[in-house]
């Protein structure tokens, strides 16, 4: 283990350089339009070689047995080395390049002059640099690539061992179990938020934090200081200073001994959706992290049927049993909604004795609320000391580093006073400074511009927007509206550069040229600092049709975020509508008009045959995605504006369906893992028809029906409804299958059903929440005058705990079961006879014990009949006798076969029913029931 330290450490500073490298590289690169192509070369090699460090930190930090093997390569360690000393070298090579000015070769609207790099070098060092990174990443990844392989091998081995025990254990299935894996790590995984962070950490900062007592104490398992809180004002670095403690965490649970671990969350703005609750999902992603390091999780999860906080805190405590000490650091606090409810968990995991082994860290604002929650809870620790101002100056350092080339490198020491001074310690204060003064054409402006520098982070923003071409105020402020909607859609990704630029195209003034294009250069010239263009690495899954196994790729693109939430605070605040920029100001109603009416209206109009699985490589792959995630964020105006609601039903009805071709693109390539919906219950798979201009409207909508409550949208499919009928939900049946992602590939069920919208909801959600049903069976009930059908449907789907219903069959608690509220209102002595069974016939052929008990409670006759010539019974997904129709109740219960028998795979209660024959005879002659037969 004592060889581990020196590689993580070493593999932190051969990052650090080959961060510098990049940064200046890139900003030669952006400062001339003519570079060597060594220049870019460079680049390239050295963004790779930096990929393949990062890789290589990330295994060894979350996988101590896969760091101690890696550390045991000399090839590997040797490589790292020699990564510090060869990036070394760029470094001091780079700060020699030189600038000069050249004459434009051709028009231009917006250059007059050209930048050109030359190199000073020797002859041949840029090409044996070169050479040397290449090579030491070869090794770095082979290595990774030894030991990847090494472990698969073994991985195979024990899960031909396991394979026995798994399967049994899949026999007892459970909802919770189901839910845990396939939702519960994409709900909340922060990773996003923790890379971003982690890229713009500059090195030799944040390193006062390790030598603050509290800190050391916290580490240590003090008692005094075992919940630590960071405050500080907004730009004051508090997410970077997170993400670097993290780091040290992880390497210090790394190269201890004992069962350890730390685990970090992230609030956002980002994540906020109308159900979005903080406290819930922290504790999922806490036990999801935890449940990789214990064998208990199957166990417990069987054990749990609801997700509640006190349930999840019960299982947390149980996990914690199996681990020495847990640290868990959560960022930016304020962020989180509803934030009374974390302020509460976070309450209960620092008093509950049996969460003595949790170590908690905090960071966020020191707003009002938070202050009187935490005080006497936790040990506070503000951004604004001595240790933490003198940081200021190495940080303005880099940044001047970075940025200032060419004639401003010649005044970086003059200023560098001045800015630190100025920042007052906000380093989002001192970021904003170094972008007013490098634009900025001539030494006299620039020292002109040093004195009036704005004092605080609102001011700075301003600033920075007013020196925007006034020409181009209406692009600036377009692309900002795009980006803070972007970040407002579920899944954490952020916008494409492409589609920025095509819809700047879309909104561009300019009519005059035909041929208008945009580029990634003018979106950084425009928006400057105020916003971050990066990398961003999308996983996808790649495979034929013909072959089984997807292999796991990664297609990237460049991608435009808001370079810190600050900036959307300002944007939508009333303080810029207030001041000089008002122009720029944002507001929700521009979010609707501007950016969703869009997407809606490219949506329509493209082909979706055409949509690819990466989604990102147009303006309509696009807004075709965010056309689905902008109801999870924006239903209620969807059903409120008639624009919005025309262009969606629009959508979803057609040609050729959008949410069968959505989930088609989730069949074959893995989902979104950041969907707020991850389960991918968006979709039954529903029968390809060869025809599909054949297809009637009533068809159409029972798909769309069924998909708008599956994704639980309940106020667009109760609109929907109300403009067709609630036929669409009981009447029209149409061919589907079960969604592959919420079954599974182990139950043995049909290929396809034939089925309304409402058995297609019960049918593809067997094992998930019982909401879509739920909602399905009340709009049912709303609208539908005939309650006999209503009770007959929810009979035939009434599958027990895992289906329509959340009563616990094996309890039979009549009460918890909601047919209780269903029935009140269904008076049977004024039930036509007009099916061939009757509701309570119908339960007794299921074997029902909960659907007859509460029947026979609400006063149905217990010998009642159906009508031999009357319609069937509402169902198609199984076979229901209905020869039946002339037989008792209690002749059904001694002689009939379970109707449902056909689809058990699915339901899996049969047995357990089969056992309650005997319950449901004694209280059918209990209430009076008779024996017998007609002809």
């Amino acid at each position: 283990m004592a060889e581990v330290v020196p590689l993580a450490a070493g593999i932190l500073a051969a990052l650090d350089f080959a961060a510098t490298v990049v940064s200046q590289s890139q900003a030669f690169m952006e400062t001339a339009k003519v570079a060597p192509r060594d220049l870019r070369t460079i680049l390239f090699e050295v963004s790779s070689l930096q990929s393949a460090l990062e890789t290589l930190r990330f295994l060894s930090s979350i996988d101590c047995e896969f760091a101690e093997a890696v550390s045991n390569q000399q090839s590997v360690k040797m490589a790292v080395n020699g990564c510090q000393q060869t990036l070394t070298n760029l470094v001091g090579q780079l700060g020699s390049l030189s600038i000069s000015d050249s004459a434009p070769t051709g028009p231009s609207k917006r250059q007059k002059i050209q930048p050109v790099v030359s190199w000073t070098w020797e002859e041949g060092t840029a090409e044996k640099l070169l050479t040397d990174v290449v090579q030491y990443k070869t090794t770095i990844m082979l290595g990774l690539l030894t030991q990847t392989v090494h472990e698969a091998h073994e991985t195979r081995v024990a899960g031909e061992n396991i394979q026995p025990i798994l399967a049994e254990e899949k026999k007892h299935g459970s909802k919770a179990w189901e839910l845990f894996k396939r939702g519960w790590p994409e709900q909340a995984n922060p990773n996003v938020f923790h890379n971003l962070a982690r890229k713009h950490h500059e090195s030799n900062t944040c390193e006062w934090f390790l030598h603050i007592p509290q800190w050391e104490s916290w580490l240590r398992n003090g008692e005094s200081d075992r919940f630590l809180w960071i405050y500080g004002n907004p730009g004051a670095g508090k997410t970077i200073l997170a993400s670097f403690l993290i780091e040290h965490c992880q390497l210090y649970c790394q190269t201890t001994s004992g069962q350890s671990c730390c685990v970090y969350y992230y609030c956002s703005f980002r994540n906020y959706h109308d159900d979005h609750d903080d406290s819930i999902l922290l504790l999922k992603w806490l036990l999801c992290q935890l449940s990789c390091r214990t064998s208990r999780v199957e166990k417990y999860f069987y054990e749990k049927c609801s997700f509640g906080q006190e349930q999840l805190t019960d299982m947390l405590a149980k996990f914690l049993t199996d681990m020495e000490i847990v640290y868990l650091v959560i960022d930016a606090m304020d962020e989180s909604r509803p934030l009374d409810k974390l302020l509460l968990l976070l309450e209960a995991l620092v008093t509950d004795p049996r969460l003595c082994k949790l170590r908690l860290l905090v960071t966020s604002r020191r707003y009002h609320d938070i202050t009187s929650a935490l005080t006497g809870l936790s040990s506070p620790i503000s951004m604004s000391n001595e240790e933490a101002n003198k940081e200021m100056h190495t940080f303005i350092i880099a940044q001047l580093d970075k940025k200032f080339t060419g004639w401003h490198a010649a005044h970086k020491s003059s200023i560098l006073d001045a800015l630190v001074e100025k920042a007052k310690g906000v380093f989002r204060v001192a970021l904003c400074h170094v972008e007013i003064l490098l634009s900025k054409r001539t030494t006299l402006e620039l020292y002109e511009s040093l004195d009036r520098l704005p004092e605080t982070l609102q001011d700075s923003y301003e600033m920075i927007l007013l020196e925007i071409e006034k020409e181009e105020w209406p692009l600036a402020r377009v692309i900002l509206l795009w980006i803070c909607a972007n970040e407002k859609l579920p899944g954490h990704k952020p916008i494409p550069v492409n589609t920025i630029c095509s819809m700047m195209i879309l909104h561009s003034s300019d009519t005059t040229d035909k041929h208008l294009e945009y580029s990634v250069d003018d979106i950084k010239r425009i928006c400057g600092c105020l916003i971050t263009i990066s990398y961003f690495e999308n996983s996808i899954a790649g495979g034929s049709d013909t072959d089984n196994d997807r292999l796991a790729t990664t297609r990237g693109f460049d991608a435009a975020t808001c370079s810190d939430y600050t900036i959307v605070e300002y944007l939508f605040s009333d303080v810029i509508r207030q001041g000089k920029a008002a122009f720029f100001a944002l507001s929700d109603e521009d979010t609707i008009v501007t950016f969703l009416g869009t997407i809606l209206e490219i949506a329509v109009r493209t082909n979706l045959k055409l949509v690819v699985p990466e989604y990102w490589t147009g303006l309509g792959d696009y807004c075709v995605r965010a056309a689905w995630l902008a109801p999870f964020i924006w239903e209620s105006r969807i059903v409120r504006i008639d624009r919005l609601w025309t262009d969606s039903t629009k959508l979803w009805l057609a040609t050729e369906s959008y949410f069968e071709r959505m989930a088609q693109l989730f069949d074959d390539y893995l989902p979104d893992a950041s969907f707020p919906k991850a389960r991918g219950d968006f979709l039954c798979r529903w029968e390809t028809l060869e025809d599909r201009s054949s297809q009637t409207l009533e068809e159409k909508l029972t798909i769309v029906i069924t998909c708008l409550l599956l994704n639980s949208w309940v106020a667009l499919a109760r609109r929907l409804v109300i403009e067709h009928h609630p036929r669409i939900l009981s009447g029209t049946p149409s061919y589907f299958s079960e969604s592959s992602y919420c079954l599974g590939s182990q139950v043995p069920i049909k290929d396809k059903y034939l089925g309304s919208a409402i058995e297609a909801l019960a049918v593809s959600s067997i094992g998930m929440d019982e909401e879509p049903q739920q909602s399905a069976i009340e709009l049912i009930n709303e609208y539908e005058l005939d309650k006999t059908r209503t009770v007959l449907i929810y009979i035939s789907l009434h599958f027990g705990p895992t289906g329509f219903c959340n009563c616990e069959e094996s309890d039979f608690d009549v009460n918890r079961c909601p047919l209780t509220e269903l029935l009140p209102n269904y008076d049977s002595h004024d039930e036509a006879i007009t099916y061939r069974l009757t509701p309570l016939q119908l339960a007794v052929h299921c074997w029902d014990y909960a659907a007859t008990k509460a029947l026979l409670e609400t006063g149905v006759d217990p010998d009642g009949l159906g009508c031999a010539f009357g319609e069937p019974v509402p169902i198609h997904i199984y076979e229901v006798d209905d020869g039946l129709s002339l037989a008792s109740p209690l002749y059904i219960i001694r002689n009939a076969d379970y109707a449902p028998e056909d689809i058990d795979g699915l339901i899996n209660i049969m047995e357990k029913r089969r056992a309650s024959r005997d319950k449901i005879e004694a209280v059918l002659i209990s209430y009076g029931a008779t024996y017998f037969t007609l002809s």
